[in-house]
């Protein structure tokens, strides 16, 4: 099913789109093609960058030698035919945030993964984590229709990866306004936007799981950001800088990049000192270094690893129906 075609004039849409998931098919479908921008109004926009200001909560946070996460969003086939190449090259693992309403088809310009793609990346030991069923931007759906996206994902992948247990999501378009966020991070210990020019690039000291910063490794965010100046702050700093791309492609998308430009970052990366691995992986070493060190970790919202692994996909939709305050 195809959420574009859905009437979300009624309530029963929301059960629609988890019942089909699990008779969905993964074969290449055209009534899917999601916009990969979605347009914002002066008012989203100023919203979107003052709610990203306000954290839900700050945990202490510590990666002794620095660290660097690489990152695929929704993801395409090349982010594993070509990106997972260079990663196996390199010996090191990444997170896949996986969209499972993308598989199969051809959507954003481009061929997405298919379950032989997925498989592959589960079996290669590479982190599987959320970005919703739909591939949902937070800006046009409500928080109880985001809720069901996720829950729809999870029962997807779960589905076709029997003992996946996933603790990362990714906001689709990076949009993650403050109800959205409360949401997410009910649902997993880690949820992951994209940085602006205003925002910080590093995740470091004390950190919002509810907000990791990523830096984009496409053409339009490396105009902003240089990537090996940030890779040595990160050294120098003892910072987490996580990288998001989607595409790889010796001809990428707007918003992808090329092997070249991949390997040249984990290059860098590894020169320099740093710590690589999945998101989901920095996450828990970063708060387990610092309770090691004797400093109690601030009581969360957030949920822990066997919360995750224990959860009811029903009782966590009705959590994010209620949304309390924080």
């Amino acid at each position: 099913m195809a959420l574009t075609r859905v009437n979300r004039g009624h309530p029963e849409w929301v059960e629609a789109i988890v019942s089909d998931v699990s008779h969905s098919k993964c074969v290449p479908q055209d009534d899917m093609p999601p916009a990969r921008n979605v347009t914002l109004s002066l008012m989203e926009r100023i919203g979107g960058q003052l709610s990203r200001r306000v954290p839900l909560w700050w945990r202490s946070f510590d990666l002794p030698n620095g660290a660097l996460s690489v990152s695929f969003d929704d993801f395409p086939k090349s982010a594993w035919q070509m990106g997972g190449a260079v990663l196996a090259q390199r010996g090191v693992k990444a997170t896949y945030y996986t969209s499972g309403g993308l598989c199969g088809r051809h959507a954003m310009g481009l061929r997405q993964f298919d379950l032989d793609d997925l498989q592959a990346v589960y079996e290669a030991e590479h982190e599987i984590g959320c970005h919703t069923y739909g591939h949902l931007s937070a800006y046009r759906h409500s928080a109880a229709e985001y809720a069901a996206s996720i829950k729809a994902n999870k029962r997807f992948l779960e589905d076709r990866l029997p003992g996946l247990t996933m603790q990362s999501f990714a906001y689709p378009y990076g949009h993650a306004p403050l109800a959205h966020r409360r949401c997410a991070s009910r649902l997993y210990l880690s949820c992951r936007g994209v940085a602006t020019c205003a925002d910080r690039a590093l995740n470091r000291r004390t950190v919002d799981p509810s907000l990791l910063m990523s830096v984009g490794l496409w053409a339009g965010q490396r105009r902003k950001r240089d990537i090996s100046s940030l890779i040595a702050d990160a050294a120098e700093r003892k910072g987490w800088l996580i990288l998001s791309t989607h595409d790889v492609h010796d001809r990428p998308s707007p918003y992808g990049c090329t092997p070249a430009e991949l390997d040249q970052a984990i290059s860098l990366a590894q020169a320099a000192g740093l710590d690589i691995g999945p998101v989901g992986t920095m996450m828990l070493r970063g708060t387990t270094n610092h309770t090691a060190k004797g400093s109690a970790l601030p009581k969360s919202p957030g949920r822990s690893e066997a919360e995750v692994r224990g959860s009811s996909g029903d009782s966590a939709t009705r959590r994010c129906r209620v949304l309390p305050g924080r």
